[in-house]
């Protein structure tokens, strides 16, 4: 796993962790998860736990949306 990569999964732990409302004993142990896979170099679990972060920090979706606002605005005011 690069180092941009693991990054990444820091950020969505982040986020997931206070839109999902994560406990401390709940990040501690899904900490312990990933950092077991990690520390196995299962490239398999490392690649479930990513999708399953980014699916619940929702970073990727707000992205997308922020990214086709962006694109109507530049659009509309070309038109205008």
């Amino acid at each position: 796993m690069s180092p941009a990569e693991t990054a990444r999964m820091r950020r969505c732990f982040k986020v997931a962790a206070v839109w999902e409302g994560w406990s401390e004993t709940d990040q501690a142990e899904i900490s312990a998860a990933i950092r077991a896979a990690l520390d196995a170099g299962d490239p398999e679990i490392l690649a479930c736990w990513q999708a399953w972060l980014e699916d619940m920090s929702g970073l990727e979706r707000m992205t997308a949306l922020c990214r086709a606002a962006e694109s109507r605005i530049n659009a509309e005011r070309k038109a205008a």
